[in-house]
């Protein structure tokens, strides 16, 4: 919650949609509701990865861009949603905006870097990536990267299955980008 709260992006609503846990996520929450950009919503019954993820987007969510976080994921770059909304601004055809991943601790000294070497911020045509980048191969849309168009998630009944599956489906026929940052 800190990392996307430290987001400089101007527009920023963040979300916490607690699955029913049995944690304190609420009484952390709690500590949030002054921020006029944070919302709690606690489901009455346990949904899932996947149905929580849905819950977000298709009922709590507001924006036209969405990004999901876990509770372990943080956002390391304190501009990246900025960035990613720039790219999308540039090119109004991008339908989503995915980035390197730092794997392990914040605090670790030499990360691994899930899309290291993929290259340079751009535009790509995503049928094309996908049909040169299966998922969980060398290059994969991490979710925790993944900014896309809220109103095309919809549309797709995004989530059903898997995150990989829908961030695939979302890029078939589209434009998406990717930024060179971590």
């Amino acid at each position: 919650v800190d990392s996307a709260l430290a987001q400089d992006y101007p527009r920023l609503e963040v979300v916490v949609s607690d699955d029913a846990s049995t944690d304190d996520t609420g009484a952390v929450a709690k500590r949030y509701e002054s921020d006029s950009r944070f919302r709690y919503s606690r489901n009455p019954t346990n949904r899932g990865y996947l149905g929580n993820f849905r819950r977000l987007i298709f009922d709590l969510a507001k924006g036209d861009w969405v990004i999901t976080l876990d509770g372990d994921d943080v956002l390391r770059d304190r501009s990246y949603i900025r960035h990613a909304i720039e790219l999308v601004t540039s090119e109004p055809d991008i339908v989503l905006v995915f980035a390197k991943v730092a794997k392990g601790t914040v605090d670790e000294p030499d990360p691994v870097i899930v899309n290291e070497g993929f290259g340079p911020t751009r535009v790509i045509d995503g049928t094309q990536f996908c049909l040169q980048h299966p998922p969980l191969e060398t290059v994969a849309p991490m979710h925790m990267t993944c900014l896309y168009r809220r109103e095309l998630a919809l549309h797709d009944d995004f989530h059903r299955w898997s995150d990989f599956a829908s961030y695939y489906q979302l890029m078939l026929g589209n434009k998406i980008g990717f930024l060179d940052r971590v």
